[in-house]
């Protein structure tokens, strides 16, 4: 199954934001790209919302330097 070229692009948006630490920014991208992404009404693009996930966590508890490597808290 082949994805929509747009969704793909507002995903790899997301992902240069994200390394930018413009989580707010990148957050609203991973929204976008889940919502052209998402295989079915009643299911989310995993990637999407994972990242989107951790966009919400790094606004809360920003990181003291940020090297785009995300750390894992819990198993």
């Amino acid at each position: 199954t082949e994805l929509p070229q747009e969704g793909l692009a507002e995903f790899q948006r997301g992902r240069e934001l994200y390394q930018a630490g413009q989580w707010e920014a990148a957050a609203e991208a991973f929204t976008r790209s889940n919502e052209l992404l998402r295989p079915s009404p009643d299911r989310e693009d995993g990637p999407s919302i994972l990242y989107r996930e951790r966009c919400e966590a790094l606004r809360q508890a920003p990181p003291t330097s940020w090297d785009g490597a995300w750390e894992m808290q819990s198993k």
